[in-house]
């Protein structure tokens, strides 16, 4: 490859490369654009279509429709985020902490299930074990 000179600093650089590592300069001249975009034929504005500003206006209340006006307003439902809950202190939360009965209770459970499973999991095991071993000593 092919060697060439900044024409600003004097660096010498692969002819491969679009800039100089010394200062930056493009060895490539940019493309003009030549035709306007939507964006700048509209003064940089973003243009709504009708139904999406009519879509805004009603999630505002508003609405600039002829027809009959709406008289009551969409109630949306606000679900605080996990962070907001635990943030709020239980008073404001009007949520009683929980009962050593209810977390406890079903702990229990749990952990007799998971007993009785590895006890049947042992027990298939040493019936494995002795089936294995008569057959070796036979």
């Amino acid at each position: 490859m092919g060697e060439k000179r900044c024409g600003k600093c004097g660096e010498i650089t692969d002819e491969a490369k679009a800039f100089c590592p010394g200062c930056g300069r493009a060895f490539v001249d940019e493309k003009q654009r030549t035709d306007v975009s939507d964006f700048d034929r509209s003064a940089n504005t973003v243009q709504l279509g009708e139904t999406m500003f009519n879509e805004m206006l009603s999630d505002m209340g508003l609405s600039v429709s002829k027809g009959k006006h709406r008289t009551e307003k969409d109630i949306d439902t606000v679900i605080p985020s996990k962070a907001e809950r635990a943030a709020a202190s239980p008073q404001e939360q009007n949520i009683e902490p929980p009962t050593p009965s209810s977390a406890s209770g079903r702990m229990p459970i749990l952990i007799w299930i998971a007993i009785i499973v590895l006890a049947l999991i042992a027990v298939a095991m040493l019936v494995v074990i002795a089936v294995m071993a008569a057959t070796i000593w036979k």
